[in-house]
């Protein structure tokens, strides 16, 4: 299922208003817009924010990813951490006709994609090092019961948002 121009226009209007900015602040990451990923700025930072039409990926799905960064992030992995709304849910749930479309916000890590083939002896070694420290915080790694679902009301529409039951503990 894709979005038409209108209903992407609505929800782009929807999405800037969690983020308390402006819906011209949006800006198309991707070569295509039904991709959903866009980049904003706010306050001289930068963000990625994402949207998931509910058939491509269930909020469940979303719950668990976003947990999983967190865990991540709380035990010193160097990920993107997801980044709350102005209402304070790390995902979003807005309405378009009938069905909901998730929003995730995260930081914007700089940087670009390496060039796999020209990668030197000690970026590969860094790209392990890295990886093997997922593999180990993956065993242990244990997802959390999925929060609550707040549902509020905003001016001119209904939105669902999810917060964690317990926030995860970041390291100084």
């Amino acid at each position: 299922m894709s979005l038409r121009p209108s209903e992407r226009h609505l929800l782009l209007s929807q999405l800037a208003h969690c983020y308390g900015i402006e819906q011209t602040q949006l800006r198309c990451l991707t070569d295509n817009p039904e991709d959903g990923v866009y980049g904003f700025t706010r306050q001289r930072q930068d963000f990625v924010v994402k949207y998931t039409l509910e058939t491509a990926r269930s909020f469940s799905t979303l719950q668990g990813q976003v947990d999983w960064i967190n865990f991540l992030a709380a035990h010193g992995a160097l990920v993107s951490r997801p980044v709350p709304s102005q209402q304070g849910g790390l995902i979003e749930q807005l309405p378009i006709n009938d069905t909901f479309v998730s929003v995730v916000c995260y930081e914007h890590v700089p940087g670009a994609r390496p060039a796999v083939p020209t990668l030197t002896a000690e970026q590969w070694q860094i790209w392990g090092q890295t990886l093997g420290k997922l593999h180990a915080l993956s065993t242990q790694y244990t997802p959390q019961p999925h929060g609550r679902i707040d549902h509020c009301c905003h001016p001119g529409y209904r939105y669902h948002r999810w917060s964690p039951v317990r926030p995860p503990q970041i390291p100084r």
